[in-house]
């Protein structure tokens, strides 16, 4: 019995140390790289796509569960971000040490799925090639959507080839697929290769049986994806996952782009705006509109097309990674463990899995005929859309199970000496590598990942501008076509109070892309701070037309009007970046200057507007509810205040959450007494807070008819020299010398 014990554990120790070998070796590299890595002044900083996957995350975190419009990405993998923030807190390390769990796991998943398609040798290096692989190390420690869509895509493989696929096996396979296509939808091209598969291994028990794991494959999709589906239908009024699908099949296909892809900043934005200055309104136009323009290239200029499409082949194939989002050779440069230059790459696993995809057909089980049915449409996906370095991660994974049997085959021949074949491999390998290897397509010229404008962006951010102004002065030279560093060094020189240097910068991003709004509109605001109203008119109408729906420079226009004192256009402006989604901040202080004016009922309508409107954060509309109140009741008479009571009875209702307003209201109102407002406001220990309180004492002594003490505590708020004719640095002071006059 002792005897028997030993010998299944010796067995299963033989079977499993490979595997914990693949498993240890991609988490320990990963987890050297992340020590290492902290050099980085990146480290922790998502950048690009990163950053938007952050912001959805800590917007779910927050409980605003449900997103307002079609996305370019789906809720899957914020959600997944959330999820760890939840549990482990919002640091960097959690996603970090998370996912390089999971990318070590997709080794071992990759490993296992290799080991029983083509033998343990081929399932070991398969797994070694997989979890070693630079790229994969790197996108491991940052926000971005792969580690996550690459293991659920390698555990539905797992899943399933299961030898046991029983229905539980199936739907969960199902679930997973729908995962890892919910976080990078261009794999969904890989579902027929799972249906057919699944189809027709089935078949041979039994027509219901494969009927029902089609079904049961689909419905676990279904499960993931069909709340998504539908959301977006509700919004757009179309069963889609996300947008800008058809713009990326157009950036593939256009020959203007040689294979590329706009780098992201003022390059990328000026093709978004070309289908709003084409009338287009919403992202389902927007949509057609890249679709209408792909079927006219295709029709138009064919040949064109196709010597693009050969192009972007090259991209694809070429050794080295097109990055597009950061620069993953900088990422590298920090850990001196993964720059040594023998980590598997594109460079290696490529060849080897193109000529193991035709050598081992001969050998082709059922899971090697899923994963070559999903390694070809997974290439199609990538190459139809886009090629940068992470979109062919997934690729790179399948090519790894593909390489592993190929080395696997090769050993063999080596250790029976069969040197023939052994050649006929090498020679083989070598084909693939001559289109593989050189840079034919220009890569290393191409780049458009910009890592000096992200530290110096990060840097400024950090309070560290002129650090931030030094690197961002480094990537201008760099980049000789780059317009989004001399912009944002243009902001901070702004900020330095150097206009003059602010507007060469400007000149010098304006003359890389001329089609950059954001630009226009500083340059605007430089001019109308230099006294120069009429030429930043210039800019402002140039703007707008631009971006018609740019608030920025609608609300440029606005000022440059109330320079000119053009009060319809300084309104009409007004409105149009209101409609054009302008912020809360400048339509309050809009209102504000009308109360100054004299124009209250415009004023009024202002804060009817932005306390009406949901979009806006509860605390600006809370605000102008009070506003609105405190303008009725000082400005209208008795009629003024029994309205201004019907306002501030709006915030304990609609706006609870936010005490500095409701506190405020309840006192006016007389639902809490004046020692009951002095305690909560102490609770807050605000000076703002302190300074309204004493004001809204008064104003609440004006509204009972009280003049002495609502004149000892308008005195109080500005200081004796009550009638000061000297402006009044807040609001409350504001006021309190308003009532003070009326009363003298």
């Amino acid at each position: 019995m002792t005897g028997s014990f030993s010998s299944g554990f010796r067995k299963g120790l033989a079977r499993t140390w490979p595997l914990l070998l693949v498993f240890l070796a991609a988490l320990g590299l990963r987890l050297i790289y992340l020590v290492q890595s902290t050099a980085n002044p990146l480290f922790g900083v998502p950048v690009v796509d990163a950053a938007s996957y952050e912001q959805w995350a800590e917007r779910i975190l927050h409980g605003r569960w449900f997103y307002d419009h079609v996305m370019i990405y789906t809720p899957v993998y914020p959600a997944f971000l959330a999820l760890l923030k939840f549990m482990f807190g919002s640091g960097a390390w959690a996603c970090k040490l998370t996912q390089s769990l999971m990318g070590a796991c997709t080794a071992l998943l990759i490993s296992v799925i290799t080991w029983r398609t083509w033998g343990r040798r081929a399932g070991l290096i398969a797994g070694l090639l997989a979890g070693t692989a630079w790229m994969g190390v790197i996108f491991d420690a940052e926000s971005y959507s792969e580690t996550f869509a690459i293991f659920f895509m390698c555990l539905s493989l797992f899943l399933a080839g299961s030898r046991k696929r029983g229905a539980i096996t199936v739907l969960a396979a199902g679930l997973a697929l729908g995962l890892s296509s919910g976080a990078r939808v261009n794999l969904l091209l890989l579902v027929p290769a799972f249906l057919v598969w699944g189809f027709f291994r089935d078949i041979a028990f039994s027509r219901m049986k494969a009927l029902r794991s089609a079904f049961l494959l689909c419905l676990g999709m279904v499960i993931i994806l069909a709340p998504i589906a539908w959301r977006n239908y509700r919004m757009s009024g179309s069963f889609v996952l996300r947008v800008q699908g058809t713009w990326n099949f157009y950036s593939a296909m256009n020959p203007d782009f040689g294979g590329y892809y706009p780098p992201a900043g003022a390059k990328f934005n000026k093709y978004m705006l070309e289908p709003i200055q084409h009338g287009m309104k919403n992202d389902m136009e927007f949509e057609r509109y890249w679709g209408d323009r792909a079927r006219a290239l295709i029709s138009e200029r064919p040949l064109d097309v196709a010597r693009v499409f050969a192009r972007r082949i090259l991209i694809f194939l070429n050794a080295r990674e097109w990055s597009q989002e950061f620069d993953v050779y900088a990422y590298r440069a920090y850990s001196s463990v993964l720059s040594l230059p023998f980590w598997p790459g594109f460079w290696l696993v490529a060849p080897l899995g193109i000529v193991g995809l035709f050598v081992l057909k001969k050998r082709r089980t059922y899971d090697g005929s899923l994963l070559a049915g999903c390694l070809i449409l997974a290439v199609a996906s990538v190459i139809f859309f886009k090629s940068s370095g992470r979109f062919r991660l997934p690729v790179s994974v399948i090519m790894a199970a593909f390489a592993g049997g190929l080395c696997a085959r090769l050993w063999c021949y080596v250790e029976h000496r069969q040197w023939r074949r052994a050649g006929l491999i090498a020679v083989a390998s070598a084909i693939p590598a001559l289109f593989i290897l050189p840079d034919w397509p220009g890569i290393a010229g191409n780049q458009s990942a910009r890592h000096e404008l992200f530290v110096g962006e990060h840097l400024w951010k950090a309070g560290r501008s002129d650090d931030a102004l030094a690197m961002l002065e480094q990537a201008t030279r760099k980049y000789s076509w780059d317009p989004d560093s001399p912009y944002l060094a243009a902001i901070i020189c702004r900020s330095k109070g150097d206009p003059d240097a602010a507007m060469r910068y400007l000149d010098t991003a304006l003359s890389r892309e001329p089609v950059y709004p954001e630009a226009i509109i500083l340059q605007g605001r430089i001019l109308l701070q230099q006294g120069r109203p009429g030429e930043a008119r210039d800019l402002a109408e140039r703007a707008t037309a631009m971006h018609p729906g740019s608030s920025d420079g609608w609300l440029l226009k606005a000022d440059v009007c109330r320079s000119l004192k053009d009060t319809d256009g300084e309104e009409d402006a007004f409105s149009k970046a209101y409609r054009s989604g302008a912020w809360a901040g400048p339509l309050i202080a809009h209102a504000l200057a009308l109360e100054d004016e004299g124009a209250f009922d415009r004023a009024l309508g202002w804060y009817e507007i932005v306390a009406g409107d949901g979009a806006f954060v509860a605390f600006n509309r809370a605000r102008c509810c009070m506003l609105a109140g405190n303008l009725l009741a000082r400005t209208f008479g008795p009629g003024g205040r029994e309205k201004a009571c019907a306002w501030w009875k709006r915030v304990p209702v609609e706006f609870g959450n936010e005490p500095f307003f409701a506190m405020q209201a309840a006192f006016l109102l007389g639902t809490i007494s004046r020692d009951e407002y002095r305690r909560e406001v102490k609770a807050l220990n605000s000076r703002t807070a302190d300074e309204f309180m004493e004001y809204n004492i008064g104003l609440r002594a004006l509204l009972d008819n009280d003049a002495e003490t609502a004149a000892r505590q308008f005195r109080q708020v500005i200081g004796e020299s009550a009638i000061s004719t000297n402006s009044p640095a807040s609001l409350p002071q504001k006021w309190a010398r308003s009532e003070l006059l009326k009363m003298n």
